[in-house]
């Protein structure tokens, strides 16, 4: 028999330790019943629309997550979605940089630096959703082959290359298709083994349960990085048969790929269908 979470309905416009300004429109937030932090819990919670966020202490009148051990589980109304079909789009001067090959794209090849660097505040914040014990369980899940990662990399002597930098112009709605495979022929230090020649400079984390990838966080610290890793990952998505990515919140930086927000009914309609298929990751 499956075990259903209790939740109780509160309506406000963004958790605490996520700022108003990424939220360009009102979304309902549910919070759920407390629940223990683990890696069960967390497979659960996925599977019934649910996701957990670090909830800040209040240190000399600012709130500050990145000590708290406090989480709290929440639904959101409407929830944000990336197609994974021909409307997802890709800006052509990214497309660019994704075939130039001047990032290094791995999968699963730095998880715990990955979600330790999407912990550390963005400018002008005091922190982010991501505490300890988030870190701590996903990386358990991971262990367990449902987090995954995908990451952004420079060759250090690159680290002070310029990449160009966007250009705003017109969508192409064929980059989609083509943007991620960079040339095969120049092989990184990663592929030689040569991984201290290498800088990770971006990259996103999130969670795989059957044919539905739950997408968590990015960060960049280059320009493009995390774009760029973005489009690597829903071309691997696809090439593996999912159905769903979620992203939860829609915000600015995802708007250029045409994120979606759907009532949490029909979220929950995909969800259940994805979840029960195969792994496919």
């Amino acid at each position: 028999m499956p075990v259903m979470l209790g939740h109780k309905h509160h309506s406000i416009t963004t958790p605490p330790c996520k700022p108003p300004q990424i939220q360009p429109r009102r979304v309902t937030l549910s919070i759920m019943a407390h629940l223990p932090l683990n890696p069960q819990t967390v497979l659960l919670a996925y599977a019934q629309g649910a996701f957990p966020m670090a909830q800040p202490e209040i240190r000399n009148s600012t709130f500050d997550t990145r000590t708290s051990d406090s989480v709290h589980w929440f639904t959101a109304d409407p929830r944000a979605i990336l197609p994974l079909d021909e409307r997802f789009r890709v800006r052509r001067s990214l497309a660019r940089v994704v075939r130039s090959g001047h990032f290094t794209i791995t999968r699963d090849r730095a998880f715990s630096h990955v979600i330790a660097a999407c912990a550390q505040p963005r400018p002008g914040e005091a922190g982010t959703w991501i505490n300890e014990p988030i870190i701590r369980v996903f990386c358990q899940l991971h262990e367990m082959g449902y987090a995954h990662s995908v990451e952004a990399w420079l060759e250090r002597t690159d680290l002070f290359c310029r990449v160009p930098r966007p250009r705003v112009g017109r969508v192409d709605h064929r980059a989609h298709a083509h943007a991620g495979m960079a040339p095969e022929a120049n092989q990184s230090p990663l592929d030689r083994g040569d991984d201290h020649a290498m800088q990770l400079v971006g990259g996103l984390y999130g969670v795989a349960l059957g044919s539905a990838f739950f997408g968590e966080s990015m960060f960049s610290n280059a320009p493009y990085a995390s774009q760029v890793a973005l489009v690597h990952l829903v071309e691997h998505l696809r090439a593996r048969h999912f159905d769903l990515l979620d992203v939860q919140f829609a915000n600015p930086h995802l708007r250029q790929f045409a994120v979606q927000e759907i009532p949490a009914g029909e979220y929950l309609t995909h969800l259940r269908r994805a979840v029960v298929q195969p792994p496919c990751w």
